[in-house]
């Protein structure tokens, strides 16, 4: 029979985690199952283009409900972690100096 198949939410929370976090996926808390099946069914959905139709649908329903605005985009990169562990960059504020 084999183990037990993990549910695709708990997967699923489990990449989240991982993704948001940046830990790997050996180091992954065992709530969310094992690391391995994890990351073998995050490259299954990333090949089968799960997360980008998410996102499309979710940025569809956005647009239908609230309305975006394309003409202004921007991304909070403060909070990103630098992926092999080194110090983050220090943010210099701009004045009308420079």
């Amino acid at each position: 029979m084999g183990r037990p198949i993990i549910p695709y939410k708990q997967v699923l929370d489990g990449i989240l985690y991982v993704l948001r976090t940046g830990c790997q996926w050996k180091m992954l808390p065992k709530e969310y199952g094992s690391g391995s099946t994890c990351h073998r069914r995050f490259q299954e959905w990333n090949k089968l283009d799960v997360f980008k139709n998410a996102w499309i649908k979710l940025l569809k329903d956005y647009e239908d409900k609230i309305g975006l605005n394309w003409t202004w985009q921007s991304i909070d990169s403060i909070s990103i972690k630098s992926p092999l562990g080194g110090p983050r960059l220090e943010i210099i504020p701009q004045t009308g100096a420079n």
